[in-house]
């Protein structure tokens, strides 16, 4: 705070430190390192612009730090590192052995490892860990690594050459090339836990001299969309956050991708990249966990119509086209092939900070594109809704809850939508028609008429006269914001 800068300038008295940084500081002690890095000690807490200086410098700050110190089990600054570890004392299993009295068999309690895994995404972008494993956590175990699920903490943790984890159980030793644990009977099955983005983000891999020839581009893009859907499924304290908390591993990528940076998306794939949608009860389908996490009461266990969870910042954050834009999960589609039903023109976003892959005040995108005008009729079924005419109808995923307030007054029934292509799945989901699109669905911005908001995507469609609109369809330009 500003008020104790001065004074601690001269010295911090340990008795006005919490426990964990207490023993942070002793690790570092024993390791010998002079120097350590505490975010709410080194950052002015209640001075935004050092705030915004700092954060716009986290990719340097844990990228080149030679150890991050993670309290993965600390559910505050006051838990500390340190805890009395009842798994590595001995019980005895069997007394006594069988043809021998005089012996008995001792081990140590078995440790779980599967909250300690991240989690990843499968074709069709459920979420499920990444290592099958045939271990139940106990009740003590449900949630031992509060760290973990915090937003922030993730860059960090992907950011860092080096981590070592302590957790109320052992120690986690991660590196850029291995993952150890105390008891080694879960290194194999942590390992992997940050590489799946090694090859967007370690700080080793060379630049190269023109990365829109880089054949592998395609899949650079998919480990970002990948590292996106982990990062929303974690807690922010801070609406405004949403970007910021991201920028480091934005700034790590960008010489990577070759790309302009446009809100948590990227200009050389931006087709795929606007084909996100709400995470909804479909996607969770076989997950009431998930559901109970985000502290929704399930009637029964029954998540039929679970309510869409997504809800819009009050201060603007980003455009509407950017998952950015909305809080609550969000997946997205896989290799969308082009339609050729969609060009864009231009694009923008304005940043609202020093960090130019942060906040952003402003945006839009400038497209051409084959327009259908529809209408929402007032259908919903937990997170989809439906938009159509002439007996033509399609299902789409909302990306806010349009039936409850406030958002009704967004997209009220009978409101007037309209449906630009971007890409065809027909592939993705192997439909017998001979084209299958996905469509963003559009409203028009209560700014001006003149601009466009995005509220869905349309994955796909089962209704053939749905897809016939778009074959007849005119080509308009629009700006979408």
């Amino acid at each position: 705070m500003s008020a104790t800068l001065a004074e601690f300038k001269n010295g911090i008295p340990l008795t006005r430190l919490p426990q964990t940084f207490c023993d942070a500081i002793t690790v570092a002690e024993y390791l010998d390192i002079r120097y350590l890095w505490i975010d709410s000690l080194c950052i002015i807490q209640d001075d935004l612009n050092d705030w915004e200086v700092q954060a716009a410098q986290m990719a340097d700050i844990y990228g080149r730090a030679f150890l991050t110190i993670a309290g993965t089990s600390a559910a505050n600054a006051n838990a500390g590192l340190f805890t009395e570890n009842s798994h590595s004392e001995f019980v005895c299993a069997r007394q006594p052995l069988p043809g021998d009295p005089s012996l008995s068999l001792f081990h140590r309690e078995a440790i779980t490892h599967t909250q300690l895994r991240l989690s990843s995404v499968d074709a069709e972008n459920k979420i499920h860990d990444e290592n099958t494993e045939d271990e139940a956590a106990t009740n003590d175990d449900a949630h031992p690594y509060p760290l973990l699920s915090r937003s922030w903490t993730f860059q960090e943790h992907l950011l860092s050459p080096r981590i070592a984890q302590f957790t109320h159980k052992e120690i986690v030793w991660e590196c850029s090339r291995e993952t150890w644990c105390c008891c080694t009977t879960g290194s194999h099955l942590l390992h992997g836990r940050k590489h799946f983005a090694a090859a967007l983000l370690s700080p080793g891999r060379a630049v190269p001299d023109n990365p829109s020839n880089n054949p592998d581009l395609p899949n650079l893009f998919q480990v970002w969309y990948d590292l996106v859907v982990r990062y929303t499924s974690k807690k922010l304290a801070y609406d405004e956050d949403r970007l910021t908390a991201l920028s480091g591993l934005a700034q790590r990528a960008q010489p990577i991708l070759g790309s302009t940076y446009l809100a948590g998306l990227w200009s050389g794939d931006l087709l795929a990249g606007l084909c996100w949608y709400s995470v909804n009860r479909s996607t969770f389908s076989n997950s009431n966990e998930w559901w109970i996490a985000q502290g929704y009461h399930l009637e029964g266990g029954d998540i039929q119509h679970a309510p869409l969870l997504a809800r819009r910042p009050i201060q603007y954050r980003a455009p509407s086209w950017s998952w950015a834009s909305i809080e609550g999960g969000i997946a997205w589609l896989e290799s969308v092939p082009q339609a050729g039903n969609f060009i864009v023109r231009g694009y923008d976003c304005v940043a609202a900070s020093q960090d130019p892959t942060g906040r952003v005040k402003s945006g839009y995108l400038d497209v051409e594109c084959k327009v259908v005008e529809c209408q929402y009729d007032g259908f919903f079924h937990g997170a989809h809704y439906r938009v159509g005419r002439d007996q033509a109808w399609a299902i789409f995923d909302a990306d806010l809850p349009f039936q409850s307030a406030p958002y009704n007054t967004v997209l009220p029934v009978g409101g007037k939508v309209h449906c630009i292509v971007i890409g065809d799945t027909s592939q993705i989901y192997r439909s017998s028609y001979d084209r299958d699109y996905a469509v963003l669905i559009l409203r028009k911005s209560q700014a001006s008429p003149e601009l466009f908001e995005r509220v869905g995507l349309c994955r796909n469609s089962s209704s053939d006269l749905w897809k016939k609109l778009f074959e007849t369809a005119s080509w308009r330009r629009l700006m979408i914001v």
